[in-house]
């Protein structure tokens, strides 16, 4: 579990970093098989900088973990599984929040 936490919050927070850093919006899923007049509709500077920061504080959930068991070196087993619970869970509230709050990416 340590490796996978690992190795998946790295990618995701590369993604992130890529997506915010180089405004790299077709990696976006909807964004990129949206129609032209609803890309126009959302504000692409502010979809990819909260995309890329949603992305990028996820990644702390899986994190954090990792470096609990290299501080600790003995670490439950339930503490990686309990990372993927809260990591799912802030991408589905963030989720709700971003199609509720809809001023944070439409112009």
């Amino acid at each position: 579990m340590l490796l996978s936490n690992l190795i998946n919050a790295l990618v995701i927070l590369v993604l992130g970093f890529l997506i915010k850093k180089f405004k790299l919006a077709f990696l976006i899923s909807g964004y990129n098989t949206a129609s032209k007049e609803k890309k126009e509709k959302y504000d692409k500077d502010k979809l990819v900088k909260v995309m890329g920061d949603m992305l990028m504080t996820s990644s702390l959930f899986l994190f954090i973990p990792v470096i609990l068991s290299f501080a600790f070196k003995t670490l439950e087993e339930n503490v990686f599984y309990y990372s993927w619970v809260a990591f799912s869970a802030f991408i589905i509230i963030s989720v709700i929040y971003l199609n509720v709050n809809d001023s944070s990416i439409k112009k």
